[in-house]
């Protein structure tokens, strides 16, 4: 069955090892212990230009991207340029990150190059206030642990009304991802009702993704 697109898009992929950390396999320890020692930069980016890569890459199953997007926010690390340009790996096909005009974006920088942290970004979007928010995460806060749990989802004025059209999506499962109260669903819509403010989101992934693959 055809899903919409923006559905796929604002599903907020992440990988998750379920597993304690001595019971990891060698090479996910390896992967998280590599995380660890890179240099993480979150920002709300602007995108410029994203194209495909079509040169031999050694992910065999991922296409290889390169994108570039304007640094409008930094939101952790230290990023000393106005634009930057790095490289994204998807087995999905074009990354879901690059449908969206502003995202916050999770890089990893290694020997000078910046690497995309894989299915990991947030939408954000303009509030009346003119700061950036997004929609409820709601596989981050799934995945909330004792501290990230402070946070609370809160109802976002957003300058443009937002609204998810999910059209042949079952809704059985868009009542899932889409949960009530925080998104109203009307018959093949879900409008956005409640998000959380652009720090708030990153304090989400920090605590939770972020945490269980090594990097914090």
């Amino acid at each position: 069955m055809k899903k919409n697109l923006l559905v796929l898009i604002l599903m907020l992929n992440y990988l998750a090892f379920g597993q304690s950390q001595d019971s990891l396999p060698d090479f996910i320890k390896r992967y998280r212990l590599d995380n660890s020692r890179a240099d993480l930069k979150v920002f709300i980016g602007e995108k410029i230009e994203l194209k495909k890569d079509i040169a031999k890459n050694d992910f065999a199953f991922d296409e290889k991207y390169i994108s570039k997007y304007k640094v409008l926010k930094t939101i952790y690390g230290e990023i000393k340029v106005d634009t930057i340009v790095f490289t994204a790996f998807d087995h999905y096909g074009k990354p879901a990150f690059s449908k969206f005009k502003h995202v916050i974006l999770y890089l990893k920088k290694i020997d000078n190059k910046y690497i995309h942290c894989k299915y990991l970004y947030n939408p954000v979007f303009k509030t009346i206030n003119d700061s950036w928010a997004g929609p409820y995460p709601t596989r981050d806060y799934r995945k909330r642990n004792k501290i990230s749990s402070k946070i609370k989802p809160e109802i976002i004025e957003f300058k443009d009304e937002i609204v998810i059209d999910f059209g042949d999506y079952p809704l059985k499962e868009a009542r899932i991802d889409f949960p009530s109260p925080y998104y109203q669903i009307n018959e093949s819509k879900a409008k956005v009702i409640y998000g959380n403010y652009a720090n708030d989101l990153f304090l989400l992934k920090k605590e939770g993704i972020l945490k269980t693959r090594g990097y914090f």
